[in-house]
């Protein structure tokens, strides 16, 4: 998958340099900023849950001995590896039985994933935060940062 980066244009440029004068002079100064993100919302989620607590260092190496063992990070991917082949990735046990809990209610359909960008910010983060290993941290992390799919 090709590496993407989040989008935005004059539009929210001006938004943002409008709304706080020292924000202006630091956006002029920096320039634009290329933040890569991971557009797939499944995986996106199995990332956060990685990187919580741990280092950014930890979090990558965990997350590409995950892609070396399962492939695409997806749903039936994460599913069909047992909780401790996951855990050999370097993260904890409780982690790996969090992504199986996810990977399994997304399968079932008890996590309409693809429903969670028209949703209201307030309902993602109700339903993320109902899964276990998700606090409304990581749900709003979830929702800031590393993934564009729940920008619509």
């Amino acid at each position: 998958m090709a590496l993407k980066f989040f989008e935005y244009g004059q539009l929210e440029v001006d938004y943002l340099k409008n709304r706080d004068p020292k924000l202006a002079v630091a956006v002029e100064k920096i320039g634009h900023i290329y933040r890569p993100v991971t557009p797939d919302l499944f995986a996106a989620l199995i990332n956060s849950i990685v990187g919580q607590q741990i280092s950014n260092k930890a979090q990558k190496t965990i997350c590409l001995r995950m892609q070396s063992l399962v492939g695409s990070i997806t749903p039936k991917n994460i599913d069909a590896v047992s909780p401790e082949r996951l855990q050999q990735c370097g993260m904890t046990m409780k982690k790996a039985h969090y992504m199986k809990g996810v990977a399994s209610k997304v399968i079932s359909g008890e996590l309409d994933i693809a429903r969670l960008p028209s949703l209201p910010d307030d309902d993602v983060s109700r339903i993320l935060s109902s899964l276990n290993g998700v606090g409304v941290w990581t749900a709003e992390m979830l929702m800031t940062f590393p993934c564009n799919a729940l920008i619509s």
